[in-house]
């Protein structure tokens, strides 16, 4: 099967999994209720810091707990811009408190938001899509996306930890287009080299291959030096102590023996459903899943196996998708079969990078995490990340399987 590349817009060597135009600013400006809920995106940061967000909200609910947000009917820069409006206030809603989290979304949020995301059928929840992928801008829009060219639209705290925890996110994205773009034609070029299983490859598509490969390596070395940066303005105790419980997921909310969140006023089959989502994580990203899935990297089918499969449910449609035609990549079955030991470092370069950004993830991790928890006094053995997994043996169990994709090629 081949990769239509229309089919999938924002999967392109410029923007990676970034959306192809850039996101909206502010819910169109065509309704009272749309306009109050931009002022209150706008007001985020203060409302929070001065514990007023909650106020905020109910006084709206008050005033239009039945009212629908006004938006053209199939735009999705809208629709996007209006899932992040009301997803940022919901989770400030909850976390306002982190010692008394809500465990109800008022209506004016619960039902827009609910009937938004029943369209997509999508979790109404924040996830890394919502948070990184559709909240930045660029300052200058005839410059590309870089860590000086962009702010992000809406953050918790207004601080600039925050918004450069988003913007390294963010460019890592978009310096790993060139990566996924890469990876969608060396996997149409790996299905032509290979007949009924044979390997028989014409004049230069070896070349292209190698090219190709090369370009998944340089690609992700620079998006491991982005990654390197994250330090240079985000201070790891406050990522510990403030932004993290921001992201943190709703089955964390434990009020009056209910586990998680109830939306007000959105009845189901299930009467009143409550909503234990994870939190938004750098492990719904789609980026690191494609690139395994291209160059033939297999993980163990163990507890986290099970745990990334269901992040895999947090990614919008179109990544699983992606995700899923590249899982049937031929690129390692050409390796084995191929007698070309440039194409074999190549490949071997490729999956070494992969391993070398995932050990600058863990390095981050533990000055983030453990070492900023430690400082506290809480055990390791207690620390999950806002997606509610446990990282280190996260990101230690897929670095071994990279290293082990090399090991067993023969």
């Amino acid at each position: 099967m081949l990769l239509n590349q229309d089919l999938f817009c924002g999967v392109s060597a410029a923007r990676g999994f970034l959306p192809c135009q850039d996101p909206l600013l502010v819910l169109p400006p065509v309704s009272i209720l749309n306009i109050r809920l931009n002022d209150i995106a706008k007001d985020l940061p203060v409302l929070l810091s001065e514990k007023k967000l909650r106020l905020a909200i109910d006084a709206l609910n008050t005033e239009y707990p039945s009212a629908v947000i006004t938006l053209e009917e199939g735009d999705s820069q809208q629709k996007n811009v209006a899932i992040l409006v009301l997803l940022m206030l919901a989770q400030a809603y909850v976390w306002e408190s982190f010692s008394q989290p809500a465990n109800k979304i008022p209506a004016v949020l619960a039902k827009n938001l609910y009937a938004i995301c029943q369209q997509d059928q999508r979790f109404p929840t924040l996830t890394y899509t919502d948070y990184i992928l559709h909240n930045w801008q660029l300052k200058n829009i005839n410059d590309p996306i870089s860590l000086e060219n962009i702010e992000p639209i809406y953050t918790f705290t207004g601080t600039d930890d925050e918004a450069w925890f988003i913007k390294v996110h963010v460019v890592i994205e978009a310096v790993c287009g060139k990566a996924l773009s890469s990876a969608r034609k060396i996997y149409s070029l790996a299905e032509q080299l290979l007949v009924k299983n044979r390997y028989s490859p014409e004049f230069d598509q070896e070349k292209i291959f190698l090219m190709l490969l090369n370009d998944i390596s340089g690609s992700l070395q620079e998006a491991t030096l982005v990654l390197d940066r994250m330090t240079e303005y985000c201070r790891p105790d406050y990522f510990w102590n403030i932004l993290r419980l921001y992201l943190n997921g709703w089955e964390k909310v434990n009020v009056l023996d209910q586990i998680g969140v109830s939306f007000d006023d959105v009845p189901t089959k299930d009467k009143v459903p409550v909503h234990k989502y994870r939190g938004a994580s750098g492990a719904q990203s789609s980026i690191i899943p494609a690139l395994d899935a291209t160059l033939g990297i297999k993980h163990e089918i163990d507890g986290m196996f099970q745990t990334l499969l269901m992040f895999k449910h947090y990614m919008p449609i179109e990544h699983q998708i992606f995700i899923g035609i590249l899982s049937r990549s031929k690129v390692r079955q050409v390796i084995k079969l191929s007698e070309s030991l440039e194409l074999r470092y190549a490949w071997e370069h490729a999956i070494n990078q992969i391993k070398l950004f995932r050990q600058a993830h863990m390095k981050l991790i533990s000055q983030y995490i453990y070492q900023a928890a430690g400082q506290q006094g809480i055990n390791a053995s207690e620390i999950t990340g806002t997606g509610g997994t446990k990282i280190d043996d996260y990101l230690s169990a897929r670095k071994k399987s990279t290293e082990n994709t090399i090991e067993t090629l023969a």
